[in-house]
């Protein structure tokens, strides 16, 4: 049997700390994929070596290496021809679990809280590293452990943005994607989601597309539902739990209506932290048709499930509120509108009449309240 991350090297390998790239935030996408090119840092004996790693166009190292993660690395001269992980990342156990390959909607729901509460707001988080289809982490059974130890190695102070200092900024300046293993963007957290609903295994291709694109692909490409351009709360009925909001930059879904008429969402969003700083993640939030009044019941559910259930969260982020119109009202060209799933079967069943329960009921059910 071949050695797990635990083991020692296979004897042609060796073990380096994987320190990222020469120049984060200045160098470019071209520099970074040409071949030959030694722009890769790894910590090998106790030293810092510059390598460079041999490309392929599906740039499989890459999508392996995660910034100060151990590896045992093979290599031809000063460059790095395989890498396999050495660390063990520990396992997550989520709050609420949802249950791989059930495609009901009680379920869809249950999954789409897992990471809920420990995963941080990355651009591009879910991507892979070339950011053009899903990570290594979207298209996994369970929630990442890469995901939880990133939280926890922040605070408060935490920026997916920091334009004053790209070097030690996780957004992608350079062109690609250096830090997708580490949290989740909005279509990068859906197609987590939507995997381990529909999936059973890992490794299977994914589920992560353009936030604009996601009603129209999961009708058109998958005929799981049906997308329409609907003004659901501006005359043409009802959001249902379950329902998919593709709009321009965001794409989000609907946990349920309250009786007040505002609305808990559930989504990977950037918001703004105690201290100030424009963070976020994964969160429940709140719409109010009313105005941006917390004084609704969708704001007080997800204040409280998220105070009660993840409060290391909570210490850093408050409930979210959003704006009513801007999430709802906005304009419907292109591909965006909302997609509603097929509850006979083709896209999920529904036998726990989740789709006509309220938001209190819902939250109540899968919290096991």
């Amino acid at each position: 049997m071949a050695p797990g991350p635990t083991d020692v090297p296979y004897e042609s390998e060796t073990e380096a700390v994987f320190l990222g790239v020469k120049d984060y935030g200045r160098i470019t996408f071209g520099d970074v994929k040409l071949e030959g090119n030694a722009v890769y840092r790894f910590l090998i004996g106790g030293s810092e070596r510059l390598l460079s790693i041999r490309g392929y166009d599906s740039f499989p190292i890459q999508n392996v290496l995660m910034e100060g993660h151990r590896y045992y690395v093979r290599l031809s001269g000063g460059e790095v021809v395989s890498a396999r992980p050495a660390d063990v990342i520990p396992p997550f156990t989520a709050v609420v679990s949802g249950t791989p390959g059930r495609r009901t909607l009680r379920n869809f729901l249950a999954t789409a809280m897992m990471p809920l509460g420990h995963t941080l707001y990355v651009y591009g988080g879910g991507w892979d590293w070339q950011d053009e289809a899903a990570s290594t982490q979207a298209k996994s059974i369970g929630v990442s452990g890469a995901w939880d130890v990133f939280f926890r190695s922040q605070n408060a102070n935490y920026l997916y943005k920091d334009s004053l200092h790209p070097e030690s900024s996780t957004y992608p300046f350079g062109g690609w994607n250096e830090y997708y293993y580490a949290g989740l963007d909005c279509s990068g957290y859906l197609g987590w989601v939507i995997y381990n609903t529909f999936e059973t295994g890992s490794g299977r291709e994914g589920y992560v597309f353009k936030s604009t694109q996601f009603a129209s692909t999961l009708d058109a490409e998958y005929g799981w539902g049906n997308n329409t351009g609907a003004r659901y709360e501006l005359g043409d009925g009802e959001l249902r739990p379950g329902d998919i909001v593709s709009m321009k930059g965001h794409v989000w879904t609907c946990v349920g209506r309250c009786g007040d008429g505002s609305i808990v969402i559930i989504h990977s969003s950037p918001s703004v932290s105690v201290t100030g700083c424009k963070g976020g993640g994964v969160q429940l939030s709140a719409l109010n048709p009313n105005g941006d009044s917390t004084d609704c019941e969708a704001y007080r559910l997800a204040n409280y499930y998220q105070t009660k259930y993840f409060p290391e969260w909570a210490a850093r982020y408050k409930a979210g509120m959003r704006s009513f119109s801007d999430y709802l009202g906005f304009e419907r060209t292109g591909v965006t509108g909302i997609f509603r799933w097929d509850l006979s079967g083709s896209g999920l069943s529904d036998p726990d009449g989740f789709a006509e329960k309220s938001a209190a009921e819902i939250l109540a059910d899968l919290f096991g309240e």
